[in-house]
């Protein structure tokens, strides 16, 4: 039996399915099966994969290479629950130390140049990432029955606990800059998505960004980063750490000062007491 055997058995359990990351997880592991050769099962031991791991990292980082063997070693351990293997040689490899911290800093200046090099629907999704702490995922996903206009000062949207990613359900104000894009949307007058093509978005969105951050000249920024500069700038507008965690959906401090920071301008310019 070689890996992809496994794979197409593993693919198809309820336990796998019915996770929220699912199909994101399969693909990970999918890409990292061919990458591996699809070898036998009885052929993956710890020393070829702790060699892989090694060849990975001239190219890749420690965090993509923790993602592979998580999920390897996670389809390895049902195999040996289901009876399908006898053992997996991976159980205890340790994941390698990375860093969590992101050295990126934006700005609303770099957003604005961004949204300058952007098409409107990535520029779109740019500006409310800047401005609502959502992630990516859930803004794409955006759909009209999750907005009200008439709620609070600005309008507000809610999320379902199936549209984020800790399963809880959360309602966002909005800001007043969001609220007035989402205005000028046509796609409103459907009652449907936000923003309407999906599949479009799905197929070109890593492209489109990478060509855009390039043309900024920003070529190390992630989308995500987009979300860490929301909440910095909540936090620096002197809204209190539990609302923004509440917003955000954030569970834990630690989770949250992930997402801080101060450059040394603001630290510069402190007002003492």
């Amino acid at each position: 039996m070689t890996l992809k055997d496994l794979y197409n058995w593993y693919s198809e359990l309820e336990t796998v399915t019915v996770k929220k990351n699912c199909l994101e997880t399969l693909r990970v592991l999918r890409q990292y099966i061919n990458r591996l050769g699809n070898p036998d099962v009885k052929n993956v031991t710890l020393q070829f994969i702790v060699q892989d791991r090694l060849n990975r990292l001239k190219n890749a980082k420690p965090g993509t290479t923790n993602i592979e063997v998580s999920s390897l070693r996670e389809m390895l351990n049902n195999a040996v629950l289901h009876g399908k293997t006898t053992k997996n040689p991976i159980r205890d490899l340790k994941l390698l130390p990375t860093k969590n911290v992101r050295e990126v800093h934006l700005k609303q200046t770099d957003v604005v140049k961004l949204m300058k090099h952007a098409p409107d629907w990535l520029a779109h999704l740019i500006l409310i990432a800047a401005h609502m702490p959502m992630r990516r995922e859930e803004i794409i996903g955006l759909t009209w029955q999750e907005i009200d206009f008439n709620a609070g000062e600005n309008g507000s949207l809610r999320l379902s606990g199936s549209r984020t990613k800790n399963a809880k359900g959360r309602a966002i104000p909005l800001h007043p800059k969001v609220r007035e894009l989402l205005q000028r949307l046509t796609s409103r007058f459907k009652n449907g998505f936000v923003f309407e093509d999906q599949k479009m978005i799905a197929s070109k969105f890593d492209y489109e960004f990478r060509k855009c951050r390039e043309s900024a000249g920003l070529p190390n920024i992630r989308y995500h980063d987009l979300r860490h500069l929301c909440i910095s700038e909540m936090f620096k507008a002197g809204i209190p750490q539990y609302t923004i965690m509440k917003l955000a959906g954030h569970s834990s401090d630690a989770m949250f000062r992930r997402y801080m920071y101060l450059d040394d301008e603001e630290l510069f310019n402190l007002k003492w007491a």
